[in-house]
């Protein structure tokens, strides 16, 4: 019967594979906790979930980790997350408009 039901099924696009695979994942963030000894610590004492830290190495740097590991503290790993994609691209358009003045007095 499901043979059947799936042979009346159109033709479906070829599958597609993820540009990473899934487990890139916990390495980027092992990977980013050997730069940052706070956030590792903070992870390591239970002070933040592995969702936490997660979306704080998406953003971190040594200067900033100390903060953003309190601000995540205070929050669940969801609101954390939405603020750390807020400071992304809060980022990324300062980044932009400092490449765009420092080309235009070029």
């Amino acid at each position: 019967m499901a043979l059947k039901l799936a042979l009346k099924l159109p033709q479906q696009r070829p599958l597609r594979l993820p540009r990473k695979p899934a487990s890139a994942e916990p390495l980027r963030v092992a990977r980013a906790l050997q730069r940052l000894p706070e956030l590792r610590s903070a992870f390591a004492d239970g002070l933040l979930s592995y969702a936490q830290v997660r979306a704080i190495t998406r953003v971190a740097t040594p200067q900033n980790v100390a903060a953003l590991a309190r601000a995540a503290e205070k929050c669940s790993a969801t609101q954390f997350w939405s603020f750390a994609l807020q400071l992304r691209r809060t980022e990324a358009q300062k980044r932009k408009r400092s490449a765009t003045f420092s080309g235009a007095g070029a």
